[in-house]
């Protein structure tokens, strides 16, 4: 297979649009290659899209939701950055395999936000957190209260009732534990 381009990537993790790329986490230095610009994006995807969170969605009456990102959704989470000025993303594959030979062997900042474009400011980031990320029961201390940690259980019991048995995987860890069990006290007793 010819690898005809390569792009150069230096990334940096960010949670708002608007904050300093220095207020990022950078990451290690990453070398895509590929037949296309295509192959570039998802090999860039494949090794970042872990990094993202989710997406954030802000509805029309300004209600936060978490949607799972998919690849045709990279603008709304990455973005190109060349000499600290943000890359246009609506360039046609032409264009972007231009883009690559004139930029062959400069780093371009990949910036990867952690719930999407659409997080603009703190208070956005804030709001989003509040809505969908933080717990609704906390203790004192912060941490999820039990009463929250039921809900989670009811809730994925009401999702996978229909599809999942837990039966029969509770007693394959139980026949796991016992055999386990069984062979340390047979070691145990062949060794005194």
């Amino acid at each position: 297979q010819n690898l005809l381009y390569q792009l150069l990537v230096r990334p940096v993790l960010k949670s708002t649009v608007g904050s300093r790329d220095s207020s990022g986490t950078t990451l290690s230095d990453f070398v895509a290659t590929g037949s296309s610009f295509q192959e570039i994006m998802q090999g860039l995807w494949s090794a970042y899209s872990p990094r993202v969170k989710g997406r954030a969605v802000r509805d029309d009456d300004d209600t936060w939701s978490v949607v799972v990102p998919e690849l045709s959704d990279w603008t709304r989470v990455m973005q190109f950055k060349h000499k600290k000025k943000v890359v246009d993303s609506s360039k046609n594959e032409r264009e972007w395999r231009q883009w690559l030979v004139k930029r062959r062997g400069e780093t371009i900042t990949l910036v990867i936000f952690e719930y999407g474009s659409v997080i603009q400011r703190q208070q956005d980031h804030d709001a989003f957190t509040e809505a969908c990320i933080r717990p609704h029961h906390t203790d004192r201390a912060g941490a999820t209260a039990e009463r929250s940690l039921r809900d989670v259980v009811r809730d994925l019991q009401t999702h996978w009732d229909s599809t999942f048995d837990a039966e029969q995987v509770v007693y394959k860890n139980i026949s796991l534990v016992s055999r386990a069990r069984r062979r340390w006290l047979w070691i145990v007793s062949h060794l005194v």
